[in-house]
């Protein structure tokens, strides 16, 4: 079996970091929950777009090596080594930012996966496995060409997008349970779901 899985907010996780930068640069009240969009929405409402696109290219960048791991997601290795299942990372990620201090977004990424992902992989990832493409497109017709019978990703936008392709079972990593998608919140339930949509 072949799993695609996004990668920004779906397996690296920056609730914690984006709040913490927010709050040290005076963008935000203390009040804010340490919440992705929470932060987003302050942050575009207060300071416009571009001050929340400068924030990113910092987090994805300079700062990327504080990142979390999702909950759970070195057990999910575990499990697909166990269950000999392929593992595929495909992220909508351009090499640098689109505003900001110029940082190879692309090689913040992987030396976090090397430090945080790989050693633990059991080598059933390898950087001929992760891609990052340039495009929302590209993501989707990378995820085509691979074949992945399952894809997880963070945004409904990915799944709604008219190139992701017709096959893959679209899974929604996300705290919020979602009527259109089946909604991982935690690794450590991807057994569960594989076995109720099998």
């Amino acid at each position: 079996m072949k799993i695609g899985i996004d990668f920004d907010n779906t397996i690296a996780l920056y609730d914690n970091l984006i709040y913490r930068i927010a709050l040290d640069s005076g963008i935000i009240d203390p009040t804010i929950p340490k919440e992705k969009k929470a932060i987003r929405d302050y942050i575009r409402e207060n300071h416009g777009n571009d001050r929340w696109t400068i924030l990113q290219s910092i987090i994805y960048g300079k700062r990327m090596s504080e990142a979390q791991v999702a909950g759970g997601f070195i057990d999910f290795l575990d499990y697909c080594n166990q269950m000999n299942f392929s593992i595929y990372i495909v992220s909508h990620k351009t090499r640098y930012p689109a505003m900001g201090d110029q940082y190879d977004l692309r090689e913040s990424a992987k030396k976090w996966i090397e430090v945080n992902i790989l050693p633990y992989s059991q080598k059933r990832l390898s950087f001929e496995q992760i891609f990052f493409e340039n495009t929302m497109q590209d993501k989707c017709e990378r995820i085509k060409a691979l074949r992945c019978q399952y894809f997880v990703d963070d945004l409904e936008e990915v799944f709604l997008s008219q190139y992701f392709p017709k096959n893959p079972q679209k899974i929604l990593y996300s705290n919020v349970p979602n009527q259109r998608f089946i909604t991982l919140t935690h690794w450590g339930m991807f057994p569960d779901i594989l076995s109720q949509n099998q």
